[in-house]
Order: C-alpha cells, then sequence, then structure tokens
C-alpha cells in the first residue's frame, strides 16, 4: 500500500484439509470472524474457497451468515 497499491486481492482456501480433521468447524467460524475484523481495515477483496461437498446445510448456512456483503439485503433475511 505503501508503494501506490490501491487494493489488495486474496484468495482463502480452508479446504486443504477437512472440516474435523485439521480444524473444527467452530475453529473456521473464529477464524472467519477474526479475518472479517481485520479486513475491514484495508481495501481488500477476498474470495473463500470451501469445499461445499464436505458440509451440511447448517454449516454452509453459518459460513454464509459470516460473509454479509455477498448478498444486496441483509443475509437474515434468507437464511432466518
Amino acid at each position: 500500500m505503501e508503494r501506490g497499491a490501491r487494493a489488495l486481492r486474496v484468495v482463502g482456501d480452508v479446504s486443504g484439509g477437512r472440516v474435523g480433521q485439521r480444524r473444527s468447524f467452530a475453529e473456521v467460524l473464529e477464524y472467519e470472524a477474526a479475518y472479517g475484523r481485520l479486513a475491514r481495515r484495508f481495501p481488500v477483496a477476498t474470495v473463500c474457497l470451501y469445499d461445499a461437498r464436505t458440509l451440511s446445510g447448517l454449516q454452509t448456512t453459518r459460513l454464509l451468515q459470516r460473509h454479509p456483503d455477498l448478498f444486496r439485503h441483509p443475509i437474515a433475511h434468507l437464511v432466518s
């Protein structure tokens, strides 16, 4: 950023180990929350990659709730 970059682009892949093998789903959610707080401090665009085949519907919903910026309308209206 000091050298003139106006934005950061990040790709995060947590599917390197299935949830439950390397990290619990609760730990993944904690990481997502911490990353979200950090990312708000910078002009960053992030793509989060997950292997949806390894997640339950409830887990997928909880992940989507961590990314409210994905939807035009508040995510709570969609998944509540």
